[in-house]
């Protein structure tokens, strides 16, 4: 959608300097690129959101595992030399 703009925006530009259609075509292949690294770079900000809200969700679920391993570490020692 946002290149079709471009390009229309182009084609408009090109009739008022008469350009043919590969002058056209040059001038608007650095615009197409930055518009697609811009949405391949919106698209990774959101993979990146998602990946660290999944991280925080293992943070949540593995703290808790951490004091009962080491909890259970205690109690196993204790009770080994207990015996």
């Amino acid at each position: 959608m946002v290149t079709r703009e471009l390009i229309r925006i182009g084609r408009i530009h090109a009739e008022k300097h008469q350009w043919d259609s590969t002058k056209l075509e040059n001038r608007l292949k650095p615009g197409k690129r930055a518009v697609r690294k811009y949405l391949n770079a919106i698209i990774d900000v959101a993979r990146f959101s998602a990946y660290e809200r999944l991280f925080s969700l293992w943070h949540v679920i593995h703290v808790p595992f951490i004091f009962m391993l080491v909890i259970s570490g205690i109690i196993h020692v204790i009770a080994v030399h207990m015996y």
